[in-house]
Order: structure tokens, then C-alpha cells, then sequence
């Protein structure tokens, strides 16, 4: 299958340059899965002389690409890059429609929930650590994140939480077969039996 990948935005202010960036390490983890990586490009809807208007109907880049899922990749913050939460909002609209599976990285599940009415608040401890999660999943997980999500979804339940301070760290849609985890499956050393399992059932 393959599988659209969106990208974060890192900005070089000495070139006056703004790239999509994403870890290689997510490309491998799909690969592992046995689908095929597509990472996107943020400015794809966007029209550079009209910016409120856009050149390219998301169905039609969909069918071309044959994608089958779609992957809210991590890195930055979800109330920054406005094209690009345009974008991953615009794919999450046609994944409803055409019941696409989705996974959510750590910021994808905050733009999961931010789309469905519930808004990120700011946490302590959850950078460069790894922790103890318990629920429909548990086990250690590393954690990446300065900020969580404030409460559940209505359309989602949660499926997993921190040990230690009860934060959410998955969700699952109730009737869509979409995810979110606040985990980085691709930052272990040696990727996780459990994310690769989970993962290929997501997007089978």
C-alpha cells in the first residue's frame, strides 16, 4: 500500500529557505511494514499568487499516487505551520469521506484532536523520556512531546494513558480506523514488535 506521509517545516533563515523535512527513520518503518512510503509536500493545495485558493484537488493527487493511508507525521507545533495543518485537515476531510486508515505521530494525534474540538495543553516531563503507558496498550514508550492533548475526543476513546501523570498518549476512532499515538514508533533504536503489529492491522 502506499501510504502519504505529511512533513514538518524547517525554516533557515540565512537562505530565507523553508523545507519540508521528515526523519528517514519513519520512511524505514513503513518500508518494514511492507508498504511504501510517499512523503508529501505541504504547499501541494497551495496557488503561490492567491494563497486563499488552491491548484490541485487533494482527490485527484490521491487516485494518482494510488494512497491507501495517510500518516500525520511528528515534529513541531501544531499551532505553527499554518499550510501545513491546512493540508493535513484537507486529507483528514477526504480520509472521512473515503474511510482511509490514519495514524497520528505525537503532533498528528494533537491535529486529530484539534480537529474534532479538543485543543493541546502544555505538560512537563514528556521530552527525551521514555515511560510506562497502560490501557488497551501498554508497555514503555518514548516520549518527544511538550504538549498533550486536553481530554479525549467525543468520536475517539483512549487507549492508552501515562502511568505517572494519566495523561492520554493513544486514542482510537470509533468508527474510522484511525489512531493516535504521542510515541514516535520510528525514534527506537530497534523498531517495536507492538507498533509494527499495530500498524499493519491499522493500514491491512
Amino acid at each position: 500500500m502506499n501510504i502519504a506521509i505529511t512533513q514538518r517545516v524547517d525554516f533557515y533563515p540565512e537562505r530565507f529557505e523553508k523545507r519540508d523535512a521528515l526523519d528517514q527513520n519513519l520512511n524505514l518503518f513503513v518500508l518494514k511494514t511492507g508498504n511504501m512510503p510517499v512523503p508529501l509536500p505541504n504547499l501541494i493545495l497551495t496557488d503561490n499568487s492567491n494563497p486563499s485558493k488552491t491548484n490541485l484537488n487533494i482527490d485527484l493527487w490521491i487516485k494518482n499516487l494510488s494512497i491507501g493511508g495517510i500518516i500525520l507525521s511528528g515534529g513541531g507545533d501544531v499551532n505553527k505551520d499554518n499550510e501545513r495543518y491546512f493540508l493535513e485537515t484537507e486529507l483528514l476531510k477526504y480520509a472521512a469521506d473515503n474511510y482511509l486508515p490514519v495514524l497520528g505521530i505525537c503532533r498528528g494525534m494533537q491535529v486529530l484532536a484539534k480537529n474534532h474540538g479538543v485543543l493541546s495543553k502544555k505538560v512537563d516531563n514528556h521530552v527525551a523520556v521514555d515511560h510506562e503507558v497502560r490501557g488497551e496498550i501498554s508497555r514503555v514508550v518514548n516520549s518527544f512531546h511538550n504538549y498533550s492533548i486536553e481530554e479525549c475526543p467525543s468520536e475517539f476513546e483512549c487507549i492508552a494513558w501515562s502511568l505517572k501523570d494519566k495523561e492520554i498518549e493513544a486514542i482510537k476512532h470509533k468508527k474510522l480506523k484511525w489512531e493516535g499515538w504521542m510515541w514516535h514508533p520510528e525514534r527506537e533504536k530497534f523498531f517495536h514488535k507492538m507498533d509494527l503489529e499495530r500498524f499493519q492491522n491499522l493500514f491491512c
